[in-house]
């Protein structure tokens, strides 16, 4: 007989003859080896049941009439398998024509087609073909059902990832509206209304410290800031003027910390952009306001100007004039946008007149109460309690901060306190730092590269508890005020909370209450080194 010629498979099939008659299984062996098919033959249900559990076939062909078990009950077990549900059984009949109720049962148990006996070859070896080319593909069906399914698992996982992003945008957009924008962006954009503070002050002071006194004692309330402006003020030579117009009241009481904030960005706008000339401050009676306590400021430049298609859009978030300005000025176009917003919560409105060229006004009101009590002072700060009348003497404090803004302006805050700063960039050195040497204090930002302070904290925590030793205060500094971040903080064994932008007052006080001692002055400093020991 010559070899029956049918189309090469892709691979060869490993397939199982299950038939209690020897003739049967040494013909189907041999037939399908010449086709190049592994074969493995079994006389037996039992002794294929257990072969394919080890090894599962490409493809059975199960005998119906056995010893022991029959052909339906070998294909019943075989399906309720993992391995064995997917396997092509054909059923091989001694009859030449299968009885109804023979055809039911053989599929009801699993079969995929029968041959009936005696064989056809060819017959045989086509129906062979044909499964096993059914079973590549069901497999092949299979494998891409997973890979999809994998890659829409991944889909839906990045539309989770995206919707969070935009609820995160969503609530940093709330947080803006409220003066809270997201901490870590910028310096300028923590949120500078974590506490309403309420003070009697006198507008001629606030702005002698914000205008006059640039470089000197008072700039330390906004360090980093006025240093930069004053610095680059003096590098262009121009003129700081403030003028306070005739019947404007002296004392009033509202937040100086607002309105310094919003002198500060505006101030600082106009010195980005003037090149030459003159910069000055002005407060009036809100001529356009009945209160007694509504004032009107403006800060008067010289510089670029503003087209006037763009003026109505500068107090938003995140914007400039002109995109050429971000390349040439810089900034993050949100200093008067949180100016507006901190306006607006001091019951008053902004707005700016400007000519390309010649230069820009930015006005803005806001409504204070009226003092008439005797000359005002700020609002004195608890003392910390004494230890034996003694002042302490210098202590070591290290400073987890990954910001040179931030470590700037507490290095001006401590400048004229007997304190050694030390400085970790990131959780990870300020762990390693703390481990290695003694500190009085660690004040710990927690949002950090590498490791963040609250991981930092724990860390340093099990550390103390690893050898024994007092737990060191550590003070946590972020722009959160909320209750849970306040928790988080508690949480990760945080001695106190502090929210950015942080006073000098609130700072030192929290400083001493947990040392026990208010701080040593620093002998002998030099007025014109305004950093302390490591910064």
């Amino acid at each position: 007989m010559q070899p029956v010629a049918v189309p090469s498979l892709p691979h060869p099939g490993n397939i199982m003859v299950v038939d209690d008659n020897p003739a049967n299984l040494k013909l189907l062996a041999h037939m399908l080896r010449r086709q190049g098919h592994e074969v493995h033959s079994f006389p037996l249900g039992t002794l294929a049941l257990a072969e394919a559990a080890r090894n599962p076939p490409d493809l059975i062909l199960l005998d119906i009439e056995m010893p022991e078990m029959n052909g339906y009950e070998v294909s019943e077990r075989l399906k309720r398998t993992a391995d064995g549900s997917g396997i092509p059984v054909i059923f091989l009949s001694a009859l030449s024509e299968m009885q109804d109720q023979d055809k039911v049962e053989a599929f009801r148990s699993g079969a995929a087609d029968y041959i009936s006996k005696p064989f056809q070859l060819e017959e045989v070896l086509a129906r062979v073909e044909t499964h096993l080319h059914l079973h590549d593909l069901q497999r092949a069906l299979k494998a891409q059902n997973e890979n999809l399914e994998r890659a829409n698992a991944q889909l839906e996982d990045s539309n989770r990832l995206l919707k969070q992003a935009q609820m995160h945008l969503m609530q940093s957009e709330k947080m803006a509206s409220l003066g809270q924008l997201v901490a870590g962006i910028a310096h300028e954009i923590n949120n500078p209304l974590t506490f309403v503070l309420t003070h009697l002050f006198t507008v001629e002071n606030l702005l002698a410290r914000v205008v006059s006194e640039l470089g000197t004692e008072a700039s330390e309330t906004a360090c980093g800031m006025l240093e930069t402006m004053s610095g680059a003020a003096r590098q262009k030579g121009l003129r700081l003027s403030r003028h306070i117009e005739e019947g404007t009241p002296v004392r009033v009481v509202g937040d100086p910390r607002r309105l310094q904030q919003i002198l500060l960005n505006l101030i600082g706008n106009a010195v980005k952009f003037t090149a030459s000339g003159e910069v000055a401050v002005r407060v009036e009676r809100d001529p356009d306001a009945g209160e007694p306590g509504a004032l009107r400021f403006s800060v008067c430049d010289t510089g670029i100007g503003i087209p006037a298609e763009k003026i109505e859009t500068i107090f938003d978030n995140f914007t400039q004039a002109d995109s050429s300005t971000t390349r040439e000025y810089g900034g993050t176009g949100l200093g008067l946008a949180i100016s507006k917003k901190l306006v607006v919560l001091m019951a008053g409105r902004i707005w700016a007149e400007s000519r390309v060229g010649q230069g820009t006004t930015m006005y803005f009101t806001a409504a204070f109460g009226i003092s008439t009590g005797p000359q005002p002072a700020e609002i004195p700060v608890p003392k910390p309690p004494r230890t034996g009348g003694q002042e302490l003497s210098e202590r070591r404090i290290l400073v987890a901060e990954d910001s040179e803004d931030n470590l700037f302006l507490l290095s001006c805050y401590l400048k004229r306190s007997a304190v050694d700063l030390d400085v970790a960039e990131n959780g990870k050195v300020a762990v390693e730092k703390f481990q290695a040497a003694k500190y009085d204090l660690v004040l710990m930002d927690v949002q950090m590269p590498v490791m963040d302070g609250y991981t930092a904290t724990q860390a340093i925590r099990a550390w103390e508890a690893h050898i024994h030793a007092k737990p060191t205060p550590i003070l946590a500094l972020s722009a959160n005020a909320c209750a849970t971040d306040i928790e988080k903080s508690a949480a990760a064994g945080c001695t106190a909370h502090l929210s950015k932008p942080i006073a000098k007052e609130t700072l030192l006080q929290a400083i001493e209450v947990h040392l026990g001692a208010p701080l040593a002055a620093r002998e002998g400093l030099d007025p014109a080194f305004p950093t302390a020991s490591r910064i």
